[in-house]
């Protein structure tokens, strides 16, 4: 069994946002991450230094916060593994690159995105996210096992 990803800020070499849309061009998204991150390294001088991870992946309704619920997807994966020279180049990255995948309608993998916005997780899971909260709330009424993280994200 793998341990599980980290949220913590720059740790992880790999962020996913999911899907990017629901019905998507895939190709035309592609062609607009590479925009993106072309934009990205000449304002800021940042780049990954590993190539994109792209995966498709099957409607999924098993689980309740599935960024597949509702249709087969693309996954746009930026990769870079971490180093002190960076200083937070890569964390600057990931905010910019998920207000990018938000705004294409992306779904965050909330496993992989440590800087998923209330608004992200909200319109990418609608009322999913709303129903899962409203679970958390009643299995735990105190929130001792709600991290500050989630705690964040989560709606009345």
């Amino acid at each position: 069994m793998r341990p599980a990803p980290s949220l913590a800020r720059g740790q992880s070499p790999v962020h996913q946002f999911g899907s990017i849309g629901r019905s998507f061009s895939g190709v035309k998204n592609l062609q607009d991450y590479l925009v993106f991150r072309d934009e990205h390294f000449r304002t800021t001088g940042f780049r990954c230094n590993l190539l994109l991870g792209s995966y498709f992946v099957r409607k999924d309704t098993n689980s309740l916060y599935s960024y597949t619920a509702d249709a087969d997807t693309l996954s746009l994966d930026p990769i870079h593994a971490p180093s002190k020279r960076d200083g937070d180049g890569w964390d600057r990255f990931l905010e910019a690159f998920n207000e990018w995948a938000f705004a294409r309608g992306g779904c965050p993998l909330l496993s992989q995105s440590p800087f998923v916005k209330k608004a992200h997780v909200v319109a990418a899971y609608g009322d999913r996210w709303t129903q899962l909260c409203t679970w958390i709330r009643e299995q735990d009424p105190t929130g001792r096992m709600v991290n500050a993280f989630f705690k964040d994200l989560m709606v009345d």
